[in-house]
């Protein structure tokens, strides 16, 4: 609710907050999700950066562990706001094709507020490379694509062990998509 009020630092706040019950309560579940959206918070609202990749590496390695692909997805799109912000629109731009790729895969596409709400860092990121240039480094990253479980439940798939967060800074991801 304070985000949508414009209380971003009342929102992280309360997210943070959040993130210690769900940690008392060991509840990886929603620590996944709450540590994420505090990580979009600090990245697409409050500038944060230092604040946004620790949360992001947090939320990327949670979520991969439950299975959760949705929120996965969540957090390649926050990584790639980041790289927007730090001028790496080569980056941003495959790691949004990346996130793409990967919400057409498990049929979890953006919402509309979803994308309005990283409308400016796509922008901002497709103005650092140029039109042809976005859209070269978007198809990479769009190429790759998890490896479709057998069963039918994703809570039980894994990602592919090209996906590796330990480097801080490196965020390695699948070829093609972070270099």
């Amino acid at each position: 609710m304070e985000r949508k009020r414009g209380n971003y630092e009342q929102a992280k706040t309360l997210g943070m907050e959040s993130m210690a019950l769900a940690c008392e309560m060991e509840d990886k579940w929603q620590l996944a999700g709450i540590v994420g959206w505090v990580g979009l918070l600090t990245v697409f609202r409050l500038d944060e950066h230092d604040l946004a990749e620790a949360l992001l590496e947090e939320s990327l390695t949670l979520n991969r562990e439950i299975g959760s692909w949705e929120y996965f997805a969540y957090s390649l799109e926050g990584f790639a706001g980041l790289a927007g912000a730090k001028a790496q629109g080569g980056r941003a731009a495959r790691l949004w094709g990346a996130a793409e790729a990967l919400r057409k895969t498990i049929g979890a596409p953006l919402s509309i507020e979803g994308r309005l709400y990283f409308e400016r860092s796509m922008v901002a990121a497709r103005a650092q490379l140029g039109e042809a240039a976005w859209e070269e480094a978007f198809a990479r990253g769009w190429r790759w694509r998890p490896k479709r479980p057998q069963s039918t439940s994703w809570e039980k798939a894994t990602m592919p062990d090209s996906i590796t967060l330990a480097r801080k800074g490196a965020h390695t991801l699948p070829a093609g998509v972070n270099s």
